[in-house]
């Protein structure tokens, strides 16, 4: 056998073996979140797998880039908790995005910087750099600047879901606390600026706020975020402005935050006729009981109803 052909057969098959660990990797990496993980048989391996996938992301969007996962929990929670490949595909997202990622900060000297929720900071024309206290956070990286805080409910409910189930340890606890606490430190977060009404913006950024005080109560500025929970929420009686978020994402966004806000503060039942109210506002502006639109609107048209029913929690806005 000549050295030619012995090393064409090797190169055969080293292209072979790396062509089925990239094909095994993407089978890991793809599709997430899925409608099920009731039939992975190597959980463990994916979950090894997205969580450094998940930590090597240098960018990714705090404000919108968590709502597929939130309604990944919220499919396993409707589901009677009973999928466990879908906790741990979650616990992947959380140690990759938020604990990985505080920890190579961390290394770098800027752990410091890492905030979950919305920021009233002010940096450069479009606020992807912000000034925080003569050093500089870059919104993807150490945050999601204004509207970063929409994904902050998000991340509230997904670490109370996998620390309820047992799925952390308890120096990952105690440090998310620790990313919590310094993301409500007033060199992030003035209580008095920005949306002191009822919209979009403040529904949809109180309402990680109002379950972290809900989860620690001792957190920095707390008497501030809850008296600036209670302006916005008491503007909600003589609401006027419902031009913004009669359409997709806006929506959904404010009803979030609504729902988030009754429930870490106990107005569910105390506000019941308030929050049937607006809800009731919501269903006629779904189905033609009121004037919808602006420039960004639009009317989304579904030819298959057997799709929403099969996956209503990705089906987006009706």
């Amino acid at each position: 056998m000549s050295l030619g052909y012995l090393k064409s057969v090797l190169g055969l098959f080293a292209l072979f073996s790396f062509g089925e660990l990239f094909a095994d990797e993407d089978s890991l990496l793809s599709g997430h979140p899925r409608e099920s993980y009731m039939d992975v048989k190597n959980i463990d391996e994916m979950e090894d797998a997205l969580r450094k996938s998940m930590a090597a992301v240098e960018k990714h969007s705090f404000s919108r880039g968590w709502w597929g996962w939130d309604r990944l929990r919220c499919r396993y929670v409707d589901g009677g908790r009973k999928d466990e490949g879908a906790l741990k595909v979650l616990r992947a997202v959380f140690r990759g995005l938020i604990l990985d990622r505080h920890q190579k900060l961390k290394e770098k000297g800027e752990g410091d910087l890492l905030y979950l929720y919305y920021t009233t900071l002010t940096g450069d024309r479009k606020e992807s750099v912000l000034d925080v206290e003569g050093r500089k956070a870059y919104r993807d990286i150490h945050g999601g600047g204004y509207h970063g805080g929409w994904g902050g409910a998000a991340r509230m409910r997904i670490y109370e879901e996998l620390a309820s189930q047992g799925m952390l340890t308890n120096e990952e606890r105690i440090r998310f606390e620790e990313i919590v606490k310094q993301s409500l430190e007033p060199r992030f977060i003035n209580f008095k600026k920005k949306a002191q009404s009822a919209n979009n913006h403040s529904f949809g950024n109180a309402g990680g706020i109002a379950l972290a005080l809900k989860l620690y109560p001792d957190s920095p500025q707390a008497a501030e975020a809850e008296a600036w929970i209670d302006r916005i929420w008491k503007s909600l009686s003589d609401f006027a402005d419902w031009t913004e978020w009669t359409y997709y994402p806006y929506g959904p966004i404010f009803l979030h935050g609504l729902i988030d806000i009754a429930e870490a503060t106990g107005r569910i039942e105390k506000e019941k006729d308030l929050i049937h109210s607006v809800a009731r506002r919501c269903l006629g502006f779904v189905h033609g009981g009121g004037v919808r639109g602006n420039p960004n609107s639009g009317s989304l048209v579904r030819k298959d109803l057997n799709s929403i029913y099969k996956d209503p929690w990705n089906v987006g806005y009706y």
